[in-house]
């Protein structure tokens, strides 16, 4: 935010480090990556305890009493990571055309995606359990939308599924440790396929994942990961 778009987007280097601050945006603090986001699904289950002499955190979502002022950073520090992505998305026309500008915009759309689901997993319903007209979170798409309006579910989940897809046509296969690549990508059009019971879709997306990931390859040498 030091400087105006018209200079902060001009170089590879300048969207390579815009990429890295959509990153920061859900590692930096204790909301997303780095605290919320791991612990919150114990604490909406019977995996935890509340202890009498402690703080009392997290005992809104222990509890299951939802309002307006007790929800997590998650939503907010989400919403910055999107907002970067979009910038990147936004001004990827300062680059001339090619591999580098492609490979931006894609890896800038999964991001978006994937934080996005992220977001609507916690705000709204199982995309199985949801009606038509139940409402997911707003999804983004530009950095001007001061207030945006609410979608449903299922409206978030074919955002998601068009992003993904989109980024996977262009995005690397790899793009450094700790940063989405196209087998990552191709796993997480798994996974959102896999909460939407499209079964073969899932499989097909898996089984791209598995033949475009070097540190896998088959599913042979999936258990290896861990």
């Amino acid at each position: 935010n030091a400087l105006d778009n018209s200079q902060a987007f001009q170089t590879p280097t300048d969207f390579d480090n815009a990429a890295k601050g959509a990153y920061q945006a859900m590692v930096q603090s204790t909301s997303y990556f780095g605290g919320d986001w791991i612990l919150t699904p114990d604490i909406l289950s019977d995996n935890l305890l509340t202890c009498s002499a402690g703080r009392g955190t997290g005992l809104t979502f222990h509890n299951w009493i939802y309002n307006a002022n007790a929800t997590t950073n998650i939503y907010a520090d989400g919403y910055a990571a999107i907002r970067r992505a979009n910038a990147i998305i936004e001004n990827v026309k300062n680059l001339s055309s090619g591999a580098v500008a492609d490979n931006a915009r894609a890896e800038a759309l999964a991001i978006r995606a994937m934080v996005h689901l992220d977001i609507v997993k916690y705000f709204g319903k199982a995309y199985t359990q949801a009606a038509d007209a139940d409402l997911g979170v707003p999804y983004v798409i530009q950095t001007a939308d001061a207030s945006p309006s609410r979608e449903s579910v299922k409206s978030n989940y074919d955002k998601i599924v068009a992003d993904l897809i989109d980024a996977e046509k262009t995005i690397n296969a790899s793009n450094g440790i700790g940063r989405l690549n196209k087998a990552a990508v191709q796993g997480l059009l798994a996974r959102v396929y896999l909460f939407r019971g499209e079964w073969q879709n899932c499989v097909d997306a898996a089984t791209r994942c598995l033949t475009s990931s070097p540190s896998v390859g088959s599913i042979a040498n999936f258990p290896a990961i861990w």
